[in-house]
């Protein structure tokens, strides 16, 4: 007779993984909390519901670590075959530099078609006209990051939609170009 696999909600609501949960994240509501939000993205995702629990859980603890939170997308749990990996987010990094005091500005924005007007000579910045009206049914033209630090040092980049799908495609293995 074949043994029954344990499933994802069994793993984690053992009795050594949740003591091992409450001792990491030092918190009994944290961890039930955490506990929720894991057992709820795994329901959500044939793909990481695939993955090797523990591999789900050490991945989720990595965000967990350093203060951020799966519910709020600032990191994801991203399956690679089996296993499962810790991955920051843009809102992750984001929170990070904010933390550390450094940065005096931070901002994403997306631009719609006909708002891109190309790059300044001098500073090689982007050169942006917001339109304001209908601007929400226009298509994805981009997206625009600035940063400025604390010692006055700043960068604003421009990548075009199409730059932004080729990074996807290359670089994250849950994105596909051609399903998009």
């Amino acid at each position: 007779m074949q043994k029954k696999k344990p499933t994802f909600s069994m793993v984690i609501n053992s009795q050594s993984m949740q003591t091992m949960i409450g001792r990491t994240l030092n918190d009994p509501r944290r961890a039930a909390s955490f506990t929720a939000s894991l057992i709820s993205a795994v329901s959500a995702s044939p793909q990481l519901a695939a993955c090797k629990p523990e591999s789900i859980i050490s991945a989720a603890l990595s965000g967990e670590a350093m203060d951020l939170s799966l519910r709020l997308g600032q990191y994801s749990i991203v399956p690679y075959g089996d296993t499962a990996n810790y991955q920051i987010s843009y809102k992750g990094l984001s929170q990070l530099a904010i933390r550390s005091g450094l940065y005096k500005r931070l901002k994403v924005q997306d631009i719609r078609e006909g708002e891109y007007l190309g790059e300044d000579p001098d500073t090689w910045e982007p050169i942006i006209r917001k339109i304001t009206t209908g601007r929400e049914k226009l298509p994805l033209a981009g997206i625009r990051a600035l940063y400025e630090l604390s010692n006055g040092f700043r960068n604003v980049v421009y990548w075009e939609h199409e730059k932004i799908l080729d990074h996807a495609d290359r670089y994250s293995a849950g994105f596909s170009k051609e399903k998009y």
